[in-house]
């Protein structure tokens, strides 16, 4: 009985991440797709393609991310991101959650 509950915790164990992970591509997916819903109607990729592609905002958010990306690490892009910490700097509440998360993704990254 024992060995039976020790195989039970380590399939439990073995399989939560793959789960959670799964879901949560399936909730990222969801909402991505729902995003894209709040485009003009002539402009949704079902009407412009003639079928829906799920994850299509997925990949449209990760390329405006990446290009994003490429507009911050050119100087154009450097003083932007200076005009956007000044601003942030100046609203009390925002400020303290914004310097934060800049600092730990500076630390990470």
């Amino acid at each position: 009985m024992a060995a039976l509950r020790k195989y039970l915790l380590a399939g439990i164990v073995a399989l939560t991440p793959i789960l959670v992970t799964a879901a949560l591509i399936d909730w990222l997916i969801g909402i991505s797709d729902r995003a894209m819903s709040l485009l003009p109607e002539q402009y949704q990729p079902e009407v412009v393609l003639g079928f829906a592609i799920p994850g299509l905002g997925i990949i449209l958010a990760l390329l405006a991310i990446i290009v994003i990306g490429a507009v911050t690490t050119h100087f154009v892009g450097n003083q932007m991101m200076r005009l956007i910490d000044r601003i942030m700097g100046r609203i009390p509440l925002v400020r303290t959650v914004y310097s934060a998360t800049r600092q730990l993704l500076e630390s990470i990254f």
